[in-house]
């Protein structure tokens, strides 16, 4: 009998300090879905951009050597702002494959990512080619992606675990800096614009311009059946850049805040990931699995 109580404290000793495997998993998949899904809507702000940036050259016949281009703010802003969180969305979706890849006991080789992301990380530059992003910012990206490369070389099960557990600081840093391209830090009342408001801004206007000219009788007297083309052509864009992004309740809004709730399952995920049964865990991940699926439907 005492042989037996031995064993079971053992037994429970071993898996009080072993990862739960599932937990692990399941939160590896809501990590690479959330961080899919921030991907896309950086993607499509960009393409909105770029397509009300070509409605605007065919309609005001703007040459393509133009000082004030149209399109050359949608490329800056993809080469700087739109560039970096991509980087921290791809680093945090790596992270999230690491994971999954671990709990299910597959190999896994992240190397070509981690090289993808860390070129892409030392190629963004502004419009006078000097260095984007901060030494800080790099440290933290560095760090995960760093990271995943030793958990890689290593292959260590359960060790890998711990050690990616262990870095969540360096995961809240890249979440944060990824957050910082939707919304305005509340903490910072003088800041300017987020990157997101202001490219949508800048764009709603452009917008707004391009239909009044597509409006204006004059001009519609010109082309009429070319003018009626375009005026239904750019309706789309308008919808999606005036009525669904803009705004406290706007795409951008939704993002930050699927974020935040990433934070708050990983500050879950650190505390309870070694847990037998981590019940809180799940209950996030639930609710965070439906808050990504909401905002995938959103977006589309």
């Amino acid at each position: 009998m005492r042989i037996k109580v031995w064993a079971s404290a053992l037994i429970a000793l071993v898996l009080s300090g072993c990862a739960n495997f599932k937990a692990v998993g399941d939160f590896g998949t809501e990590t690479q879905r959330m961080a899919s899904t921030v991907h896309s809507e950086v993607s499509a702000l960009q393409s909105l951009c770029k397509q009300n940036a070509s409605f605007i050259v065919a309609v005001y016949n703007v040459p393509d050597d133009a000082k004030r281009h149209p399109a050359k703010r949608c490329e800056s802003y993809r080469r700087t702002f739109g560039e970096l969180a991509a980087v921290t969305a791809d680093t945090i979706n790596d992270y999230g494959k690491a994971l999954t890849a671990l709990a299910n006991d597959q190999s896994f080789d992240l190397s070509n990512d981690v090289k993808s992301t860390t070129s892409k990380l030392g190629a963004i530059k502004d419009a006078d080619g000097n260095a984007f992003v901060s030494a800080e910012q790099i440290g933290v990206i560095a760090k995960v992606l760093d990271l995943l490369a030793e958990v890689w070389a290593k292959g260590q099960r359960e060790q890998g675990i711990k050690r990616l557990i262990e870095a969540k600081p360096y995961l809240v840093a890249n979440a944060q800096i990824m957050r910082s391209f939707f919304v305005t830090d509340p903490s910072k009342p003088t800041a300017l614009a987020s990157p997101y408001d202001d490219i949508v801004g800048i764009a709603t206007d452009r917008y707004k311009d391009l239909v009044d000219t597509l409006n204006d009788p004059d001009f519609r007297a010109k082309e009429p059946i070319r003018t009626q083309e375009l005026r239904i052509a750019v309706q789309p864009i308008g919808d999606d850049l005036i009525v669904r992004r803009p705004g406290p309740s706007g795409m951008g809004a939704k993002v930050a805040a699927t974020i935040d709730d990433w934070i708050k399952t990983l500050d879950t995920f650190e505390r309870d990931a070694l847990k037998p049964d981590p019940k809180a865990l799940y209950e996030q991940l639930k609710a965070l699995r439906e808050k990504v699926i909401d905002l995938r439907v959103a977006l589309r």
